[in-house]
């Protein structure tokens, strides 16, 4: 639901402002910049000024659906930072990259898992790589060896054959294809 809101973000966040600059500097002939605090302050639900046309109107109701969004986004961001903290508290925390449906659902389905939307390594006790690409998912792992050093770490291979692969330890190479076939 949050990207639903930062795609109105990207897509709407100018608009309020430039509909205010018309319906203040154009059709209400404000000056410039006294405009252009109006038009800013119409993001922070608070108009400055009793000037009132239709441009205005669609700015002001624009502006109040940006604001919401922005704090729709942050608030949203903040749960998840709080959920991934409190997940990695425990033993069988796991973080799950991937850029597929199935690594998603994965993530939801595990108690004490989430989806690790970047490309960075989290602070947890397990690691599941399962991007389409099989490059990238070996990219990501050597690119950070360090720091998922001493953790098992599962990486998704559907076209590399893992064992032209040195495995280490904690390093695991699975294929969802054969884990189906072997059920």
């Amino acid at each position: 639901m949050a990207e639903i809101f930062k795609q109105v973000i990207k897509r709407f966040f100018w608009v309020p402002f430039v509909l205010g600059m018309i319906g203040y500097f154009g059709l209400s002939h404000m000056g410039f910049w006294e405009s252009i605090y109006a038009s800013g302050a119409l993001y922070f639900v608070n108009p400055v000024t009793d000037n009132s046309n239709i441009i205005i109107l669609l700015a002001k109701i624009t502006a109040v659906v940006v604001t919401t969004s922005v704090l729709i986004v942050i608030l949203s961001s903040l749960a998840g930072a709080i959920d991934r903290f409190f997940a990695r508290r425990y033993k069988d925390s796991t973080a799950v990259y991937s850029d597929t449906e199935e690594g998603m659902r994965l993530a939801k389905s595990l108690r004490h898992g989430y989806f690790a939307p970047g490309k960075k390594a989290e602070k947890t006790e397990n690691h599941i790589i399962m991007y389409q690409d099989d490059l990238q998912n070996i990219r990501l792992y050597s690119g950070q060896k360090d720091a998922f050093s001493g953790k098992p770490v599962y990486i998704l291979l559907n076209e590399i054959d893992p064992f032209l692969l040195e495995a280490s330890g904690n390093v695991h190479f699975f294929n969802v294809f054969y884990l189906t076939a072997r059920k």
